[in-house]
């Protein structure tokens, strides 16, 4: 409590500052590293990797894994990709998407990257692209079909 009464006049919670002390030591010297590509070799690295080489002496080395078998399809797998009016030009065409269990999601974008993308289920029925190439198509229970060409799911 320096300079400070009972009353709390004249206290400075912050205090003044001091004078630097001097400079500690320097620290060790650091060290930097580089990769290099592994190639595949029997008992080493089956399927190669990676070797991170460290000036200060330490590595490691990075396997890559082994190809995993295949999901098994789920009912919501994309089976089938169905561009409706493939021959009529347009900035972003419409897609349907035909899923393992035969139904239909309908992708629309604003933009080619996708902006504004919407799904939506269709049912069976006639219907007409809003993509400005004015596509109309028809899905049946097992066939997508427009002026000029079909496709069977």
């Amino acid at each position: 409590m320096l300079g400070c009464t009972l009353a709390g006049n004249g206290c400075n919670s912050q205090g003044t500052d001091g004078t630097n002390g001097r400079d500690g030591i320097n620290g060790v010297a650091g060290s930097s590293c580089s990769v290099s590509s592994v190639v595949p070799s029997p008992g080493v690295a089956p399927n190669g990797g990676a070797r991170i080489t460290c000036t200060d002496g330490t590595d490691a080395l990075l396997l890559n894994g082994s190809p995993g078998a295949d999901a098994p399809p789920t009912p919501y797998s994309v089976v089938q990709v169905v561009k409706p009016c493939p021959t009529i030009s347009g900035s972003f065409p419409e897609v349907l998407l035909v899923m393992q269990d035969r139904s239909i999601l309908a992708s629309a974008s604003e933009n080619a990257n996708g902006k504004n993308t919407r799904l939506s289920l269709l049912i069976p029925g006639t219907y007409s692209t809003t993509d400005g190439r004015s596509c109309n198509f028809t899905i049946t229970s097992n066939t997508i079909s427009w002026s000029g060409g079909s496709v069977t799911y």
